[in-house]
């Protein structure tokens, strides 16, 4: 078993590089531990989140110098992470195939992603909440929402006593750091863009496609998405005005 993390430039599997990776043979033999200087600079968030800049890799070699040790500490081994499946591993597949390795074959391969262990193991419903933090068995009725919401006060109190939160800490975390509209059709990327979170553009800029922006007021959209797009719209057109 290898257990494995990557920190990268970003969290564009395609795009972005990675930039530190360690691996571990169980129980603790360290096969990999190493820092790398990429052809793409850090983002601003993948700095804030690591610590690492620009600076500090100057003096590391490029991935593909480590690529051969790396696939052959991967090849046959089951692998563990945590959140890997939809980002570390794949990411790590794609820099060893531009090295020139045949990579992690990503149907095959054994894998432990103990993040989707935990939330399979530990569901995160009212159901599995009320058995965690106020011992009440709820798996067997029919959930009626009066029943529900009874139990709704009860639960934020346990959560803020067992987590030290207060309401207020509670509304913070409510919201996701990335959201900008409740339905998750926009989102901000690490430098803080908005971005279109679906569609074919996922990722994009909004502002690159101003005529989906005009098509989507036009339609059926949650009015707390299309008030995001009126104001981007507004702004672009006050930088035009200003220019």
């Amino acid at each position: 078993m290898v257990a494995f993390d990557c920190e990268t430039t970003g969290l564009d599997v395609a795009e972005d590089r990675i930039v530190e990776i360690a691996m571990v043979e169980y129980p603790d033999t360290v096969l990999v531990n190493t820092r790398f200087k990429p052809d793409v600079p850090m983002s601003p968030g993948a700095t804030k989140a690591t610590g690492i800049t620009d600076a500090d890799l100057t003096d590391f070699h490029p991935f593909a110098a480590w690529a051969e040790t790396i696939q052959k500490a991967l090849d046959g081994a089951l692998l563990l992470g945590y959140g890997s499946r939809r980002f570390d591993t794949l990411i790590l597949d794609a820099e060893l195939r531009r090295a020139g390795q045949p990579g992690i074959d990503l149907d095959g391969v054994q894998e432990i992603d103990l993040y989707r262990v935990w939330t399979a193991c530990e569901p995160h419903t009212l159901t599995g909440a009320l058995a965690r933090f106020l011992e009440i068995d709820h798996s067997g009725s029919a959930h009626g929402a009066l029943p529900d919401v009874k139990h709704l006060f009860d639960l934020a109190h346990a959560l803020s006593v067992a987590f030290g939160v207060d309401r207020h800490r509670m509304v913070e975390l409510s919201k996701p750091d990335d959201e900008v509209d409740r339905s998750g059709r926009l989102k901000l990327n690490e430098d803080g863009v908005v971005v279109f979170a679906v569609t074919k553009h996922a990722g994009s800029p909004v502002t690159d496609h101003v005529g989906l922006i005009h098509w989507m007021l036009e339609r059926d959209f949650p009015a707390d998405t299309k008030a995001c797009l009126r104001g981007i719209l507004q702004e672009m057109q006050q930088e035009q005005m200003a220019r």
